[in-house]
């Protein structure tokens, strides 16, 4: 039985070409004699109407669905569009076998699943579901699922699955099915529009077949990995009520007897929690549950909590009415406990490492970029409106490499005047850190250094900030003292942070500083959620000063990007025409999806070449192997060499305690030669010779009570360690006392301290 010619327009609106529904069986039933064998009697009363056919792919099982042309009215009221005869359900079907496929598209709709067949590319086959339950016969899954095995899924559900929780969930079961019957992946592809609007809506959108075919597989391709952005809230649930103007649910807010079992309690309102917040916005933060609000975090309290639990649940207590006698629900609140008991339930939640607002690379090379909460690193893209998606190749070619990293360091930043090419591949590291910080679990301080003030450093942290958040530096200075560093890392770590610029830090110093650089989570003492955090450590760090000094252990967890203009001038002094960009801000606003693009670039094209191990010269950072191998690689890759080259002796200049150590190890070279000596004997030196003698950092005053015990507690910890080519070595006691030696490691390997110190003996005393 033909299409009548009204059928065929009614289709082709739909975006269902002809021949495809006439190879799908789909026909025009005009006269009651047409309707096929077994049809309900009151179907010839709806005349005309389209006939659907859907047949099961793996017995061949056939079952009508007819469309009136007028739906009809059930008893309920309803209308009802779409009929099977009672008794029926649809099976799985495909309208168009490709048996060549390696991709299969399940779409949800009748109409639907027509509209995609007839726009789908050839290596994707088309699977049909009638509903969003249409997957399964009798609750048990469909046995046409198992084509599945062996090609990548994408389920395609109406609009509706972003409002509608049952749609929602009824996706993820579906996945889960096509898991188990083996498919090599499962995604979601996201039906533009809003309330039930299908893919035959969207496709009739288009203006023509080019741009159906094209957006098709655009959103093929852009598969998702959950059926939305955003999990629907819980439809309400139905109470009687004893009277009237009582409590009533409304759409977002369920009721929770709080008045009951504090276990039930708990559980109802964890599950409500759950369902409404979980990997979106609430989150497990290091121990503590945490709200997201944007692209930052706050630790919820007891009274946030509260707040956020009355926007989706009503607390009622049950009670009895003093007129009526009878049982009402009434307003009550859950008891401080049953609340408090309910916020230390951190674990059942996402856990959530960091949040960014740029796509990234995975630690196996794929890169991140859809919206929302990325199950696998356990970080949340919180994606900025600049930024939409990428095209990063799968594979660059050295063309496309090259041309990323000049895009990045020739053209972008190739104003600013780096010192040396390890100022610039260091800088290059520092713009891909943001991009690969989930592939590491820690990374060293980076120091914009500069050779005077003015040079161009807070211009640069700007513009790293615009790349990576698409938003200016936000500036925090360094306390001075160690508690208020620590409060002040710790208040950055629950917000989120995914940067921290450190401004006027001329001085690098302090312990809390030093393990929040290498401590691959940070831990502290929460206020407010009496409790101790444990924080994953996902954020990048960047200092800036002029000449910056390193003090104690800092010296081993920075490396530096030294700008030190060559022809005097600072940047707000040049010619305008003498920049590339003259507004260079906000030429990097507008170019921000390129920068990224380029980035992921390089860090793909490093990735997909084998990850190449970097020159067996290739410097490393102490307790940041991982993070320097991977830098060093991808910058050798990129044809940017110098990462980290002069970092060691950089270091050792800068570091304070470094030189005075240097100082006083070439003082005792001088004084004691290759003789033994004990902490007294240098006290007595050190008065003896109160013009040269150099102490070590911090015990400058040697008339202090217990210097000579102070300095030998001192000596204990600095043994064996080398300072300017000199190491000083410890005995043991002997007659009550420590002895100490110091000796020359080799003879080309000492500071120049040391050998200015060996320039005053014509004999040398060192053996």
């Amino acid at each position: 039985m033909p299409l009548t010619v009204n059928h065929t327009a009614l289709l082709e609106a739909s975006a269902i070409k002809p021949e495809v529904a006439r190879a799908a069986g789909v026909s025009s039933i005009t006269d009651p004699r047409q309707l096929p064998a077994g049809a309900p009697d009151y179907w010839a009363a709806t005349l005309p109407a389209v006939l659907y056919w859907w047949v099961s792919v793996i017995d061949g099982r056939a079952v009508p669905q007819l469309a009136p042309d007028v739906p009809r009215m059930d008893a309920a009221g309803k209308t009802v569009k779409y009929e099977f005869p009672e008794g029926h359900s649809a099976p799985v079907s495909r309208p168009i076998p490709r048996p060549r496929a390696d991709t299969v598209l399940i779409v949800e709709g009748t109409k639907q699943h027509l509209a995609a067949a007839s726009y789908a590319d050839p290596l994707v086959e088309v699977l049909g579901i009638s509903g969003r339950d249409g997957w399964m016969r009798e609750g048990v899954p469909d046995p046409g699922l198992t084509i599945v095995d062996g090609k990548h899924v994408v389920i395609m559900m109406d609009a509706d699955a972003a409002t509608n929780l049952d749609v929602y969930r009824s996706a993820e079961n579906l996945a889960n099915e096509c898991q188990v019957s083996g498919a090599v992946s499962t995604k979601y592809a996201w039906v533009p529009g809003g309330k039930k609007s299908g893919i035959d809506d969207y496709l009739a959108a288009q203006a023509d077949d080019t741009t159906r075919v094209a957006k098709l597989d655009r959103l093929i391709r852009d598969a998702k990995s959950k059926p939305a952005k955003n999990k629907p809230l819980a439809k309400p649930i139905k109470h009687q009520r004893a009277q009237a103007g009582s409590i009533e649910a409304s759409e977002r807010r369920i009721l929770i007897d709080v008045g009951g079992d504090p276990l039930a309690t708990m559980d109802a309102i964890t599950t409500r929690m759950l369902e409404s917040y979980d990997a979106d916005r609430v989150f497990n933060l290091g121990g503590v549950l945490a709200w997201r609000n944007g692209h930052s975090t706050q630790v919820l309290d007891p009274h946030v909590f509260y707040d956020k639990l009355q926007h989706v649940a009503k607390t009622v207590r049950t009670d009895l009415d003093p007129l009526t006698g009878e049982t009402a629900n009434v307003w009550g609140d859950p008891s401080v406990r049953v609340l408090e008991s309910s916020l230390r339930r951190a674990e059942r939640y996402s856990a959530l490492n960091g949040i960014t607002r740029t796509p990234f690379m995975r630690s196996d090379g794929s890169v991140c970029q859809e919206d929302g909460y990325d199950k696998v690193t356990g970080t949340f893209l919180a994606l900025d409106p600049t930024v939409t998606w990428l095209e990063v190749p799968a594979t660059p070619t050295r063309e496309q490499i090259d041309y990323s990293r000049r895009l990045l360091i020739d053209d972008w930043l190739g104003d600013f005047a780096f010192d040396d090419a390890e100022a610039r591949a260091n800088m290059l590291a520092l713009l891909l850190t943001p991009l690969t910080r989930s592939m590491v679990d820690k990374v060293p301080l980076a120091v914009l250094d500069g050779l005077q003030p003015q040079v161009g450093k807070g211009m640069i942290a700007d513009l790293l900030a615009i790349m990576a958040t698409g938003e200016a530096a936000s500036l925090a200075s360094l306390p001075g003292v160690e508690e208020e560093r620590r409060k002040q890392l710790t208040s950055m770590f629950l917000d989120g942070r995914e940067l921290v610029f450190f401004d006027e830090a001329h001085v690098l110093e302090g312990d809390s500083l030093a393990k929040a650089l290498t401590g691959a989570v940070w831990s502290d003492r929460v206020l407010g959620a009496s409790k101790s955090v444990e924080i994953p450590n996902r954020m990048t760090w960047v200092a800036m000063g002029n000449k910056v000094e390193l003090v104690r252990d800092i010296a081993e967890r920075v490396y530096r990007i030294y700008i030190a203009p060559k022809d005097g001038y600072r940047p707000q002094d040049r010619s305008v025409t003498s920049w590339r960009y003259p507004d260079i801000q906000a030429w990097t606003r507008a170019h921000r999806p390129e920068l990224v693009r380029a980035g992921l670039t390089l860090a793909r094209g490093w990735f997909a070449a084998g990850r190449p191990a970097p020159r067996e010269d290739a410097k490393t950072l102490g307790g940041f192997g991982q993070w320097a191998r991977i830098m060093h690689g991808i910058t050798d890759f990129s044809g940017q060499p110098g990462f980290l080259s002069g970092r060691k002796a950089w270091s050792s200049e800068s570091d304070f305690d470094h030189q005075h150590w240097t100082e006083h190890f070439a003082w005792l070279l001088g004084t004691f030669g290759a003789q033994e000596f004990s902490a007294g004997d240098v006290v007595q030196a050190m008065l003896r010779d109160t013009l040269n003698a150099a102490t070590p950092p911090g015990l400058e005053d040697t008339n202090a009570k217990g210097y000579s015990r102070t300095l030998g507690a001192r000596y204990k910890r600095a043994a064996a360690r080398s300072y300017g080519g000199v190491t000083l070595t410890a005995r043991g006691a002997h007659d009550h006392k420590n002895l100490y030696r110091v000796s020359l490691d080799d003879y080309s390997g000492f500071s120049s301290t040391i050998s200015n110190w060996l320039l005053t003996y014509s004999e040398p005393p060192y053996s």
